[in-house]
């Protein structure tokens, strides 16, 4: 089934990533849930600032929005549970 989406006034095209940016957001017990598992926080920190030094000749929105995606695919991806 299709969800058709209608926005207010016209938006641009970036304005229209933000308006529908609360569809799409990792659920609030994300960071939890990702201490929960053997999953390397530390990792998506380094994450972070590979994105920033990538980025910091763009646009600003630009490592904002990378974070962003990055927070939804881990949020939407199993993590995998190493055993010891």
């Amino acid at each position: 089934m299709r969800t058709t989406i209608t926005f207010p006034l016209k938006l641009s095209p970036l304005s229209t990533l933000f308006y529908i940016e609360s569809e799409h957001i990792p659920p609030s017990n994300y960071f939890h849930t990702l201490k929960a598992t053997d999953f390397d926080i530390s990792l998506k920190t380094h994450l972070i600032s590979f994105i920033s030094q990538l980025s910091c000749t763009f646009d600003p929105v630009l490592p904002y929005l990378a974070t962003n995606y990055l927070d939804r695919y881990l949020a939407n991806q199993p993590i995998l549970v190493t055993t010891h």
